[in-house]
């Protein structure tokens, strides 16, 4: 089966899966893989949903979505990459606290703490200033279906 394989350098392959498993890239050399079927099927689902096109907060809005609906289609989609990315960063910069070094630790603790009320600040804060800025005076009647 023929597979379609891309090198980060722009060169295009089209290879026999069951033929070639691994190649070297023409143009830069770099060391290619062929996925497995299940690798390209789920490659291929993810490229679906980019196609589609999940709607952030700009997109529900510009649909007619009121701006709490807008909110929370955003909250369930960006939402979610905003606090874990925050809660990553947070946790692996937290490990500086215990350094020996006094400056070390006391980034640690401060960058830890920018980055959980960064996290609160775009998840909350923001949101509530989209409210009040875009459309103050909106009624609103939405009710989340959690």
């Amino acid at each position: 089966m023929t597979v379609y394989v891309e090198c980060i350098c722009g060169k295009k392959f089209h290879v026999d899966r069951a033929q070639v498993q691994k190649f070297d890239c023409e143009g830069c050399g770099r060391g290619l893989v062929v996925p497995s079927p299940q690798l390209e099927a789920q490659l291929n689902r993810i490229r679906e949903r980019m196609k589609q096109g999940e709607p952030g907060m700009r997109e529900a809005m510009s649909q007619g979505s009121s701006v709490t609906e807008a909110y929370f289609v955003a909250l369930k989609t960006t939402g979610i990459a905003i606090f874990y990315t925050a809660l990553t960063l947070a946790v692996g910069v937290a490990m500086w606290i215990f350094s020996e070094l006094k400056f070390q630790a006391d980034m640690g603790l401060m960058l830890t703490f920018m980055f959980v009320v960064n996290m609160f600040a775009a998840l909350i804060f923001l949101p509530a200033l989209c409210r009040w800025l875009l459309r103050p005076f909106e009624k609103d009647t939405f009710k989340p279906k959690v």
